[in-house]
């Protein structure tokens, strides 16, 4: 996330709850003792992949904080919209751009 921007193009505290939400749903690899840095490896190659669409989520420009509830439901809908792109990465030029994002999310807080 610190390489997304400058802090004036990035929600510095979206982006902090982002790092949290990822955190969370990062895969989980079975580690046995000494490879530890190729399971690390691994899971930041597959965060990778969604990249575009967290630096879309981060950004100023889309406002997502200012459609999100407060915590804890904050953390909830970012997880899902995470999870959501890592069980399928290939579309993340189409669903990255912030009207889908945004569509995605009026969906979801009205489900």
């Amino acid at each position: 996330m610190a390489s997304f921007g400058v802090e004036d193009q990035v929600d510095v505290d979206l982006a902090r709850d982002l790092v949290a939400a990822v955190e969370r749903c990062a895969p989980k690899f079975q580690i046995r003792r000494g490879e530890g840095k190729e399971a690390t490896m691994r899971i930041a190659q597959e965060i990778r992949k969604i990249e575009p669409f967290l630096k879309v989520l981060a950004s100023r420009k889309l406002g997502l904080a200012q459609h999100l509830p407060p915590h804890p439901e904050r953390m909830v809908i970012l997880e899902a919209l995470i999870r959501d792109k890592l069980s399928d990465p290939a579309d993340t030029t189409i669903a990255a751009r912030e009207e889908a994002i945004l569509s995605s999310l009026k969906t979801h807080l009205s489900a």
